[in-house]
């Protein structure tokens, strides 16, 4: 039977940033781990959940009530990536002299005018 959660006291040892702006968290166990506690890790592998770290104490209201997402990138994620790929094609066409990240500003404030002018007067 797979275990539904894994409690484990543990240290946050440091992350790093990854250029799709997602986080690799490294962990370590603050106590000796048993080898039925290995195994509970192992079920764990390669699946996707939530990761809830608290100092100490963990509310009730702090653990989310909805599954994480599971199917693939956020909309967001897959617009960026999108947008990411045409600014590419643009470069190396010639067609624009702008930094990614400046591309990026101007295409979601067009987007986000487009809907603004769209919303009902007040």
């Amino acid at each position: 039977m797979e275990k539904r959660a894994l409690e484990l006291p543990c240290r946050l040892n440091g992350y790093s940033r990854k250029k799709d702006r997602s986080v690799s968290i490294r962990l370590e166990s603050a106590v000796e781990v048993s080898s039925d506690t290995v195994r509970d890790i192992d079920t764990f592998l390669m699946k996707e959940g939530w990761f809830l770290f608290a100092e100490n104490k963990i509310q009730d209201c702090d653990i989310p009530k909805d599954n994480a997402p599971t199917e693939g990138k956020s909309q967001s994620k897959r617009l960026y990536d999108v947008l990411y790929v045409y600014w590419h094609g643009l470069q190396e066409k010639g067609d624009t002299s702008s930094d990614f990240n400046t591309f990026y500003n101007q295409k979601m404030e067009r987007v986000i005018e487009h809907f603004k002018d769209k919303l009902p007067e007040r």
